[in-house]
């Protein structure tokens, strides 16, 4: 008896232990993303488009970027040139199908999770939309993007201007990093429980 009560303290300690740096990791997970700063600021782009889906942009369904570049940009985006080329992913918006990465430049990026239409007739086009901005270091933030768009030689052929804004307010935590730390104080309540029990059946 005594040598089971013995031998079972160092495997309680052990087991202690690794809860415990299990817990501090997932502390520590959290407390970095709190930490991290979040983008504030807007970058504005012009370039061309086709609109696609239709036989002119009142019933189009989508858009393929030929040429973006950077306007304008303020903010934490700044240090962005003014003529900066812009990669944009082509997308349907009519039905919206994300999440998309929609552009990126000089390290930034906006993940669309939302489009809806404002304005759609045969000559103009308008959405706003909802995201993620990031890059740079900076904390996955929130974002709001703006697109408006007028035909120019054809029925199809589009010159646009686009907004992205920083919110300067962090995106939620991933789901995986709340879920991690439950389960590191599960774990250590558990163990807790379970040194306990032994605990009384080695008193009895």
């Amino acid at each position: 008896m005594k040598k089971t009560k013995s031998g079972a303290k160092p495997s309680v300690r052990r087991s202690l232990a690794r809860m415990v740096g299990f817990v501090l990791i997932s502390a520590g997970l959290l407390v970095g993303n709190a930490n991290a700063i979040p983008i504030t600021g807007t970058i504005n782009f012009l370039g061309n488009a086709t609109a696609t889906g239709g036989a002119d942009l009142g019933a189009a369904t989508g858009l393929t970027f030929s040429s973006a570049f950077v306007l304008t940009a303020d903010g934490d985006f700044s240090g962005v040139a003014s003529f900066t080329p812009v990669t944009f992913a082509d997308f349907d918006f009519n039905p919206f199908s994300g999440p998309l990465e929609l552009w990126s430049v000089g390290g930034f990026s906006l993940q669309l999770n939302t489009v809806g239409v404002n304005t759609q007739d045969a000559d103009f086009l308008t959405l706003t939309g909802g995201g993620i901005v990031s890059g740079n270091g900076f904390d996955a933030t929130t974002g709001t993007w703006f697109l408006s768009a007028n035909t120019t030689t054809s029925r199809l052929e589009l010159s646009f201007s686009s907004s992205t804004i920083g919110s300067g307010t962090a995106a939620v935590p991933e789901p995986g990093t709340a879920v991690l730390m439950g389960l590191g104080l599960v774990a250590l309540g558990a163990v807790g429980i379970g040194q306990r029990r032994r605990g009384l059946r080695d008193g009895a």
